[in-house]
């Protein structure tokens, strides 16, 4: 199910999927139906290099959703 976010708010959003295929793809999709002005994507996977896994932490600026698609690693492993 895919929801599109017309409003936007404070705080993110937080998709869990089940590997670095359906990331890849959900991501592309994303990416084609929502501005880049208005919806930061973080892709978030174990395969991605710990700085990029970093990004995740940041906030970003006002009035743009964070959105990160991610597999369960967001509840495993926490790099600060």
């Amino acid at each position: 199910m895919l929801v599109i976010i017309d409003d936007i708010q404070e705080g993110a959003i937080l998709v869990f999927l089940p590997g670095w295929g359906d990331i890849s793809e959900v991501n592309k999709i994303l990416k084609r139906l929502v501005s880049p002005e208005s919806v930061k994507i973080i892709p978030l996977h174990s395969l991605i290099s710990t700085k990029e896994q970093r990004t995740v932490f940041k906030r970003p600026p006002s009035g743009v959703r964070k959105i990160v698609l991610s597999t369960n690693i967001a509840e495993t492993r926490c790099v600060i």
